[in-house]
């Protein structure tokens, strides 16, 4: 549903998409494909970018998950599907000219959520060391991984300017200061709340009751006020 539009618009591309991200701007999706159509395809997973303008998609990748769209617009992050856990990795797919690059990471069972800081330079993700729990990592594209908080928390979601995460731990949903210092809690987030992403401006995300997808409200991380609102 593009701004002033009254209509939603079909941007399926095969017979089972699901969605992996959508550009800042609107303009672009990431696609991931499975199912009849990728029959046959080393993986069975294919990742696309298809223009929210209606125009045909793109394949960029087999054997592969789209993850997000860098801000500036010149590449799609994707993860490669490894047979090995402990080899995971990601792939910087260029959407111009240019040859794809593997991203090492060194750990093992990436998370499905990932982001990239506004710098298109940094990722955010979740993933666990050799024998240890799932914990938030940082990682320059040209660098190694580094942790965030302590072990036990899943990434969820990254404010728009790059200065705060939103993590998910057993105790519930925690706010961290990508710069460092002290975590908070996330107040009036519940452990059956699906989180889309953040509300411009950070203080607030959209948010989508786990048992009932159609409706989304607006929940403010200060106060816990919630508001529906789509």
């Amino acid at each position: 549903l593009r701004s002033g539009d009254e209509v939603s618009h079909d941007m399926s591309w095969m017979d089972w998409s699901t969605i992996a991200d959508l550009s800042p701007d609107g303009s672009m999706l990431a696609i991931d494909e499975s199912g009849d159509a990728t029959e046959g395809v080393e993986g069975e997973s294919l990742a696309y970018i298809r223009k929210t303008d209606g125009s045909p998609a793109v394949r960029m990748a087999s054997k592969s998950s789209g993850r997000a769209l860098s801000p500036d617009g010149k590449f799609l992050l994707t993860a490669v599907d490894e047979q090995n856990d402990s080899e995971s990795a990601f792939e910087l797919l260029p959407i111009g000219p240019g040859a794809p690059r593997r991203i090492d990471t060194g750990l093992q069972s990436l998370g499905t959520r990932v982001a990239w800081f506004p710098d298109s330079k940094r990722i955010v993700y979740s993933a666990r060391a050799k024998g240890g729990k799932s914990r938030t990592w940082i990682q320059s594209i040209d660098g190694r991984p580094q942790p965030l908080k302590a072990e036990g928390d899943s990434f969820v979601a990254l404010s728009p300017d790059g200065s705060t995460v939103l993590a998910k731990g057993s105790s519930g949903y925690v706010l961290y200061p990508t710069s460092g210092g002290a975590s908070r809690p996330a107040v009036g987030l519940q452990a059956s709340d699906v989180v889309l992403g953040f509300v411009a401006g950070g203080r607030a995300v959209y948010v989508t009751p786990r048992t009932d997808r159609s409706r989304v409200s607006r929940l403010d991380l200060t106060s816990g006020a919630r508001e529906f609102w789509k």
